[in-house]
């Protein structure tokens, strides 16, 4: 049977009534409020946060009343406030009117109120909470407290219970506060991928409740080991001159390390080999960070104030001692070319070593022998020891020997020489060096400059080593023009500047050993300390080099 339209009115008139009652403002709209007997559960977004505070949880009630008559309940239309409340258990109720507040101790949680203003009405059953920093200051950090969330009608003595956590929505607990007490290794290298161990207390036990970083940057593979440990794994990063905070975030919130961690320039080499016989150079591959940054002018100059890549015997040291580096590079790695920031390419030379000492002694490649010599004749015969075919093209010296001549050839089981000049005597078991000459050449203190050099040197001279008055230990010739050369020292303050007589021998080869490939950001000597942005890589495995007679 159809129901009257007049029926009809008169039930919607009777159901505006009921909507205008108590009606409230939440979230700028008017709503009715309706009194639910059983204060309904809140369900809280997060069940737990940081022991500092400074986090935003939200909480929900049920949008319709769980008894007969189901209806609308709008918990919060009517405005609310908040108590954090100290739960002795997880049955533990909220108080059923508005509680007076106490302070957080060690031993117990007390009761907070939530500012107003932290305290968001989204919705007549949604409401937003901003927990204060410091909000549970007081309260144990090693042992926190669990704490109902309660909402209340008012904040006076008398206001009633709206909605409360339960055990079964679950109540709000604070994670306890790490702590970190070391971090093992504390340096590794800027390419990323050591994998550290960061040693404290109040860790959590699930690897994925744990982030860190090292200077801002995340660490990476984080394993939660115990309640007092968790490995990491280092990202790239730049070279830090100092050392890096380390920051861990649990849900007891952040703690910072200091002084942490620092990123040093590790390289990897590759091929980590190469021999000292062959001639020309051996081209090798590095890898690193932070390579655009550095200036590799490729001057032949190795000693110079731009960034070089060095094979060093031990840990590269620059203080001067001396005129020669206390650690200093015993072959120069040259044509550097900077792929990326990331990756440079070079040519090492192993042939010509920029040391000439090792293990105490000095290294040379000439030798003595004797041989008789016929006054305006290239021949010298007789010669013992005899030479070998590496001495030809060598230059020689000794009695009855003009400047620089050198051996052209060689016959009679290497008993008899051609030289490229006449002899100017005769002379019988007559001493001869194989392998160095003698030159006059001005030689100024400080300067790099050879000048007034007599004979003329010549292409096959570059490399070979220079000694004399004046002239610093481990000289080479970088470059020649005939009658003058750069060298690759400066000359010391026993130069005179006027002509002197010098001798150059033939380059010797990188001794077989082990070494380590060194990038430097300025190649002069005392820059470790003079150059405070001076920037070297770190000896480890990745960057040992071995040279072999293969």
């Amino acid at each position: 049977m159809p129901v009257p339209r007049t029926t009809i009115r008169r039930h919607a008139g009777r159901i505006g009534i009921v909507l205008a009652v108590a009606a409230a403002t939440v979230a700028g709209t008017a709503l009715p409020s309706f009194a639910v007997t059983t204060p309904p559960t809140l369900t809280l977004s997060a069940n737990q946060g940081p022991s500092g505070g400074g986090n935003t949880i939200t909480a929900t009630t049920p949008l319709y009343t769980a008894t007969a008559p189901i209806v609308p309940a709008p918990t919060f239309s009517g405005g609310a406030s908040i108590e954090f409340q100290a739960a002795a258990t997880a049955t533990t109720a909220c108080a059923a009117t508005y509680a007076a507040t106490s302070a957080p101790t060690s031993a117990a949680g007390g009761v907070i109120a939530l500012p107003a203003a932290n305290l968001t009405i989204i919705s007549a059953n949604r409401i937003s909470m901003t927990i204060p920093t410091g909000f549970f200051t007081g309260a144990s950090t090693s042992a926190p407290p669990k704490y109902n969330i309660c909402a209340y009608t008012g904040t006076a003595s008398t206001a009633t219970l709206l909605a409360q956590t339960t055990a079964a929505g679950g109540q709000y607990a604070i994670g306890a506060q790490a702590t970190i007490t070391a971090v093992t290794p504390s340096a590794g290298s800027a390419q990323g991928g050591t994998t550290i161990t960061v040693t404290g207390t109040n860790f959590p036990t699930t690897s994925t409740a744990i982030t860190a970083s090292i200077g801002g940057t995340p660490l990476t593979n984080i394993n939660a080991v115990s309640a007092t440990s968790f490995t990491a794994v280092t990202p790239p990063h730049a070279v830090s001159l100092t050392a890096l905070p380390l920051s861990v975030t649990t849900a007891g919130g952040t703690v910072t390390k200091a002084n942490a961690f620092t990123y040093s320039n590790g390289i990897t080499v590759s091929p980590n080999s190469g021999p000292n016989t062959r001639l020309g150079v051996t081209p090798i591959d590095v890898q690193g960070l932070g390579f655009s940054s550095l200036t590799f002018a490729n001057t032949g100059l190795p000693d110079d104030t731009n960034a070089h890549v060095y094979l060093v015997r031990g840990a590269y040291d620059s203080t001067m001692s001396g005129a020669a580096k206390t650690v200093g590079e015993v072959a120069e790695c040259a044509n550097v070319l900077v792929v990326s920031d990331t990756e440079v390419v070079c040519s090492m030379n192993l042939v010509d070593s920029l040391d000439l000492t090792h293990s105490g002694a000095v290294l040379t490649t000439s030798h003595a022998v004797t041989g008789d010599t016929v006054a305006t004749s290239t021949t010298v015969s007789n010669i013992s020891p005899v030479l070998t075919a590496a001495d030809v093209g060598q230059r020689v010296s000794g009695t009855n020997i003009a400047a620089g001549t050198t051996i052209t050839a060689i016959s009679n089981g290497g008993a008899t020489a051609t030289l490229s000049a006449n002899a100017s005597a005769t002379g019988t078991t007559t001493a001869i060096t194989v392998g160095a000459a003698t030159f006059t050449a001005t030689a100024t203190s400080a300067s790099t400059a050879l000048t007034a050099v007599s004979p003329a040197l010549t292409a096959a001279d570059v490399g070979k080593v220079v000694t004399g008055t004046g002239i610093a230990a481990n000289t080479t010739i970088v470059s020649q023009t005939g009658t003058a050369a750069v060298l690759s020292l400066p000359a010391t303050g026993a130069a005179t500047g006027a002509p002197g007589t010098v001798t150059i021998t033939d380059s010797v080869p990188v001794p077989v050993g082990t070494y380590t490939v060194t990038i430097v950001s300025n190649g002069a000597g005392d820059e470790e300390t003079n150059d405070p942005a001076f920037q070297k890589s770190i000896i480890s495995s990745g960057s040992t080099y071995t040279v072999a007679d293969y």
